[in-house]
């Protein structure tokens, strides 16, 4: 009984530890699954929405980036994870609690699902992200909670004109988590509990 007891307690700990490296490397990387759109924006206002439309998208993970930036470019938002259900990436690596101010259209009716407050001084609450400087993307994952057919960011140029760059949506693809659970499934099964 005792050793029943222990083999099925490393095996916990070994599914623990699965669990773990799985949560990692889905974690790893924005998830780029499946393109939805992308514009390529130029003479960009400052402080401006930079906004896609596509056709409607269902409820769940999406990633809005932008990329081949020319001139000044960046997005609205914090450094204190005000949306805990997304972050912040820069070069494909997140940035630990921040977000881009992000709207996106329901209904046709604008909502702002990571909301922040616009503030006359920049700090922790209200932060200008860039991406530029040597930097080549930033985006900000989020969850979709509704069906929307557009989406954006709040864009600052620093008082520039002629900053151009391109913004790209990419929804998480329904099979990813499937394909994960089926690995899963899979070493689970290969763990044998003898009496």
């Amino acid at each position: 009984m005792r050793s029943s007891f222990v083999k099925l307690y490393r095996c916990a700990l070994i599914l623990l530890a699965l669990f773990s490296l799985l949560s990692t490397v889905i974690a790893a990387a924005p998830p780029k699954d499946r393109k939805v759109t992308d514009k390529r924006f130029e003479n960009i206002a400052d402080n401006s929405w930079s906004d896609l439309t596509f056709s409607v998208q269902q409820p769940g993970t999406y990633y809005i980036e932008m990329t081949n930036v020319k001139g000044k470019w960046g997005g609205w938002g914090c450094k204190n994870n005000k949306y805990p259900d997304g972050t912040v990436w820069v070069d494909g690596k997140s940035v630990a609690n921040s977000d881009l101010r992000l709207r996106y259209r329901v209904k046709g009716d604008w909502v702002e699902l990571i909301k922040i407050k616009q503030l006359g001084v920049i700090n922790d609450d209200w932060f200008p992200h860039d991406s530029f400087d040597k930097k080549k993307t930033l985006g900000q994952t989020f969850v979709a909670k509704e069906a929307f057919d557009a989406a954006g960011l709040h864009t600052p140029t620093w008082n520039t004109k002629d900053s151009q760059g391109t913004l790209t949506l990419y929804g998480k693809s329904v099979g990813t988590a499937v394909k994960a659970k089926g690995k899963l499934a899979t070493a689970w099964a290969k763990l044998k509990l003898s009496h």
